[in-house]
């Protein structure tokens, strides 16, 4: 946690009121200057089951991992601080993991407020197949599961061509680290990147290719509190240069292990939404120096990657032909905007 005081009992109540008892519960506390240092340690004096790590401020992939280093449960899940979960949240996933001998448990979210409250929202409004919003709906009896292979989900996720129910809100529930129950050897050699504040998305695609089997239910079961001041809200306000380069990173990471893993397809579905995702990237900088920097050394990167991608064998031909299409379009984008910026400079 770091400056979360105002939300920081609410999270730990939810957590130490689970129906499913028997946890070992790690706050870490990220070297934050309020009083949530202090809120920790009273709440390790009420619950044995609480340790307290204090460290000095170094980021969510940080404190992710300084949890991770000293946990000792056969079971992993990771709630932010500024969040909370329904009180059976744990003992859901538990049953749905041992039910379907999975590595890993998925739920819904709702989008909630800073005071709790779900979110009306457009912005975080989908819909399913009915056409229903699927965040308005409340918890029901009629549970939906499904139930998939690693790579199935790997699939499921890159493609977005997804079959989990209700699409689980557009792939946002594989992304996230935070609405799942993880079995501890997904992270035995495995860590949160110091190189991206986007740590969940740089090792969604590592923690699901070490899943034999995942399961997903429609429920939703965790609380995301929506608020102005966290990284997605800053995000939302604008364009941001430390988030987008860590973005560029994941995508550049996931490419890499999907051909490392030969799954040369999915690499390169992820080569066209890496060139689709800068393109819309670059339109929304306003000329910011340090981005149109990061993307002409992205682009010098993707071109190369490009060719070895259209050379993979297995790539249907009409992917190729988008993806060339593509290709051409980045370099017009390119040159544009390059004699765009000349001539903006030349009349200043």
């Amino acid at each position: 946690m770091y400056k979360v005081e105002k939300y920081l009992n609410r999270c730990i109540n939810s957590i130490v009121n689970q129906t499913y008892w028997n946890l070992e519960i790690i706050l870490v506390d990220d070297g934050s200057p309020d009083n949530c240092p202090l809120i920790c340690d009273e709440w390790s004096k009420k619950d044995k089951r609480i340790r307290v790590l204090h460290k000095r401020n170094g980021g969510l992939s940080s404190a992710r991992n300084a949890g991770l280093d000293i946990a000792k449960g056969e079971y992993i899940s990771f709630i932010d601080s500024d969040d909370f979960i329904l009180p059976e949240m744990f003992e859901e996933l538990y049953r749905l993991m041992i039910e379907n001998d999975a590595d890993l448990g998925m739920s819904g979210y709702l989008y909630v407020d800073e005071n709790g409250l779900p979110v009306q929202d457009t912005r975080y409004i989908y819909v399913d197949k009915d056409g229903l919003p699927i965040q308005n709906k409340n918890n029901t009896k009629d549970e939906v599961v499904d139930v998939f292979s690693g790579e199935e989900a790997l699939r499921d996720f890159i493609t977005l061509n997804l079959r989990v129910s209700h699409d689980m809100y557009r792939g946002v529930c594989y992304i996230v680290a935070w609405n799942k129950l993880y079995k501890s050897h997904i992270f035995r050699n495995l860590r949160f990147f110091y190189q991206s504040p986007c740590e969940d998305d740089a090792a969604v695609h590592h923690i699901l290719g070490e899943c034999r089997r995942l399961a997903a239910t429609n429920r939703k079961l965790y609380m995301y509190t929506q608020r102005e001041d966290s990284i997605m809200g800053n995000l939302r306000k604008g364009f941001d240069v430390e988030l987008m380069t860590g973005m560029l990173f994941a995508l550049n990471d996931r490419y890499d292990y999907l051909i490392g893993k030969g799954l040369d397809d999915l690499a390169h579905e992820v080569l066209c939404q890496s060139c689709i995702w800068a393109f819309s990237m670059l339109r929304n900088a306003s000329y910011e120096a340090s981005y149109v920097k990061h993307f002409i050394r992205f682009n010098s990167r993707l071109l190369p990657l490009f060719l070895r991608c259209v050379a993979s064998p297995g790539i249907k031909m009409k992917h190729r032909a988008v993806r060339l299409f593509l290709e051409v379009v980045r370099n017009i984008i390119r040159d544009i905007y390059r004699a765009t910026k000349k001539l903006f400079l030349k009349l200043s």
